[in-house]
């Protein structure tokens, strides 16, 4: 690859830019430029440029506040065969977030306050009819790249062929609309991402699309299966609500220049392996076993940590199945501040470790009949818990610190078969000398 300046082909000034490129039918080369400069007064990249018509991909690469953005040239149909000279424009709103999932674009409308590197790079395309024996090489122009404030929202390529004066940058515009140009024309293929063959009932996922062309939003909907999974219309989240096939189909729709073009996606919700973590209402759990008629998951935290009151069930049906909750995880409601109410299912036997650790809004709890084990500091810090009710006579083990730091005036009310045993249990544990453990 070779850069260098040039007289020929100049638009603006003295010089052009001459990048002329020699590769092999997977290699790319390009520069970039360091640079430190705010663009956020404007709204848009302008530069004159001569294509080869090679059809390579064709990379114009912005840095910004440590984000790399890109806009590829021979996506756009105005360029593709092109070797006229053009005034090109792309909205910042057109760049896209090369280092994220789904290449989402706009980001750089935000960032362009701070610019620290611009890029031109050509990435050979070895599909291309312009690679032979696994070469490619071309020769392109460029000049006055620059940021202006020019109000387009889509890219611009005005060709300059016919232009009585070229050497002034105008306005963007696309003149006269023609019959030909109002006419609309079919869309660059769609592209769905973000989900496999399968999905877990009880696990979300966001679908993202590439490909298109044109301005049309782009939104979602469910075709078939919708009482397995629905899906949020603009930001394409899934949430899946039964097992069995979905189909949802993503739509860009028209706009003055292009048809409306839609894309489907088909997969399967399956139901939760062992181990797995999913999401019902605004419950987790862990999948712990899925054996027949011993389908059992344990609580591992609500997804709104400052929640003021859970109930964490006896059972949960997800799919064609009921599980049990036998356990409640370690750190399950760790610095839940909030949290002043607790309603603990009757199939708990495990209370994990700093369970209700940091939880300084707790003020009473229930602990059901079939408790066997308290983990260590499960209420370590719960500063306002004074009443601890104890159902269970099955407890045999409590873990060091359990209750220490709870409210000093605090009462462990225990069944009255269980005081003698429940008193030698619990000592040590962690509490103040003034908590009194009762019938």
């Amino acid at each position: 690859m070779t850069i260098s300046l040039t007289k020929e082909n100049v638009y603006d000034g003295e010089y052009a830019m001459k990048f002329a490129y020699d590769e092999t039918s997977d290699g790319w080369a390009g520069a970039t430029i360091s640079k430190e400069v705010d663009w956020s007064n404007c709204d848009a990249l302008q530069f004159y440029t001569i294509p080869d018509g090679k059809n390579q991909k064709i990379v114009v690469q912005i840095t910004a506040c440590g984000k790399t953005y890109e806009a590829y040239l021979n996506l756009y149909d105005e360029y593709v065969d092109k070797t006229s000279p053009l005034l090109v424009t792309i909205p910042f709103s057109d760049f896209c977030e090369r280092d994220t999932v789904g290449n989402p674009k706009g980001g750089l409308v935000k960032d362009s306050v701070k610019v620290t590197s611009f890029g031109l790079w050509v990435n050979a395309i070895a599909s291309t009819p312009a690679v032979v024996d696994n070469k490619v090489s071309g020769t392109i122009y460029y000049d006055k790249i620059t940021a202006v404030k020019s109000g387009v929202t889509k890219a611009v390529f005005k060709d300059l062929t016919n232009s009585n004066n070229p050497s002034t940058p105008s306005n963007p515009s696309t003149g006269e609309e023609t019959e030909e140009e109002t006419k609309p024309i079919e869309q660059k293929a769609l592209q769905i991402t973000g989900v496999g063959s399968e999905l877990t009932l009880g696990k979300t996922a966001t679908l993202n699309v590439s490909g298109g062309s044109g301005t049309g939003a782009v939104t979602f909907a469910v075709t078939s299966g919708s009482k397995y999974a629905s899906v949020d219309a603009t930001t394409g989240q899934i949430t899946t609500t039964g097992v069995g096939t979905v189909t949802i189909t993503a739509t860009k729709a028209a706009d003055e220049k292009y048809k409306e073009a839609t894309a489907s996606v088909t997969f399967k919700v399956v139901m939760p392996k062992k181990n797995t973590t999913i999401t019902v209402g605004t419950n987790k759990y862990k999948v712990v076993s899925t054996t027949s008629k011993k389908e059992a998951l344990a609580y591992v935290g609500s997804t709104q940590k400052d929640a003021k009151k859970v109930v964490i069930p006896a059972t949960v049906k997800i799919g064609s199945k009921t599980y049990k909750v036998t356990s409640i995880e370690k750190n399950a409601f760790k610095g839940y501040k909030k949290l002043t109410s607790v309603t603990i299912g009757k199939n708990i036997a495990t209370i994990g470790d700093s369970a209700f650790e940091g939880c300084t809004s707790l003020t009473k709890i229930t602990i059901p009949s079939n408790v066997k084990t308290i983990g260590k500091k499960a209420f370590y810090k719960d500063s306002k818990l004074k009443t601890i009710t104890i159902k269970s006579k099955k407890i045999t083990k409590v873990g060091s610190s359990a209750f220490k730091g709870i409210n000093k005036k605090a009462k462990i009310v225990v069944p009255s078969s269980k005081l003698s045993a429940y008193k030698k249990l619990f000592k040590g544990k962690g509490q103040a000398k003034t908590v009194v453990i009762k019938k």
